[in-house]
């Protein structure tokens, strides 16, 4: 399986809203590869959308750990979303500390800085 041609794929179909052929897709990579912290994190990115928010943090969580023990972590907007699951939960001081780590990988990263300064 082409893993990344796949998330290509998801992302493609995220962007034109068919979220359950996305579910399906990242199922798919995650049966293969379980610790492929791309699919986790999109499939977190579409609870946290149906406002599935305990799921969306558990999923971006665990993809957040992942992606925590390579070498260099790179993806600020994993934070970002993390950020705005939990603050999804009521929990606004948690969702500061995600968005400063987003903060902290991209600083010039917007996105977080506008969903930080709303909050």
């Amino acid at each position: 399986m082409n893993v990344e041609g796949k998330l290509q794929q998801a992302i493609s179909l995220y962007q034109a809203g068919q979220l359950q052929q996305v579910e399906q897709i990242c199922q798919q990579i995650l049966r293969d590869f379980p610790q492929y912290a791309k699919a986790l994190h999109l499939l977190g990115v579409i609870a946290c959308q149906v406002e599935e928010y305990k799921i969306a943090t558990d999923l971006i969580s665990q993809a957040v750990e992942i992606d925590s023990n390579q070498s260099q972590p790179k993806f600020a907007e994993m934070y970002n979303n993390l950020g705005n699951a939990l603050l999804g939960q009521g929990r606004l001081e948690e969702s500061i500390q995600a968005y400063q780590q987003a903060i902290h990988i991209h600083p010039q990263f917007a996105e977080v800085h506008n969903s930080q300064a709303m909050h």
